[in-house]
């Protein structure tokens, strides 16, 4: 595994090109390789399961996703449900292909509160049902960050 550090301005975007030699890819078929954007606290940027050609390109944003505004990105739409929720929320997650995503909950702070961890979904809709009992009330985001793009969305805890 290699590690690249590399100092970027917050609120800007950015594209990622990497290329392959051999053209088949970090994968090559043989279904090990990958790679993956972390910023400084952890999160995940972009993932990639490796599958791609001579080269894989991924624009990506850094910084703040909190806001008003509801953002998606790409190949990638969610739904959540019920919104408002008290206990728990049904996540119906669509992507174009199949794709590694990594999915959180973050408070208005930015703070991570629920972190699901990095996930095989397939293309399609994928549901995913997250426990939201140890959450005060409030508005908080769901960030699913995937190979294909980002998607935030608010979610609010009524109790």
């Amino acid at each position: 595994m290699k590690v690249v550090d590399l100092e970027i301005s917050e609120g800007d975007c950015y594209t990622f090109k990497i290329n392959d030699q051999y053209g088949d890819g970090i994968n090559a078929g043989y279904g090990v390789g990958g790679y993956f954007i972390i910023d400084g606290q952890g999160d995940t940027l972009v993932a990639s399961d490796g599958k791609f050609a001579a080269s894989d390109t991924k624009k990506i944003g850094y910084g703040s996703y909190i806001g008003l505004e509801e953002v998606t990105q790409n190949d990638v739409s969610m739904t959540i449900y019920p919104n408002p929720a008290k206990y728990n929320a049904t996540l119906d997650i669509s992507l174009v292909q199949n794709s590694v995503a990594t999915i959180k909950v973050v408070d208005l702070m930015g703070r991570n509160v629920i972190d699901l961890g990095t996930k095989s979904m397939k293309a399609g809709q994928n549901t995913i049902e997250l426990n939201t009992s140890n959450l005060n009330s409030g508005m908080y985001f769901v960030k699913v960050a995937t190979e294909n793009g980002i998607v935030t969305k608010k979610i609010t805890i009524n109790r």
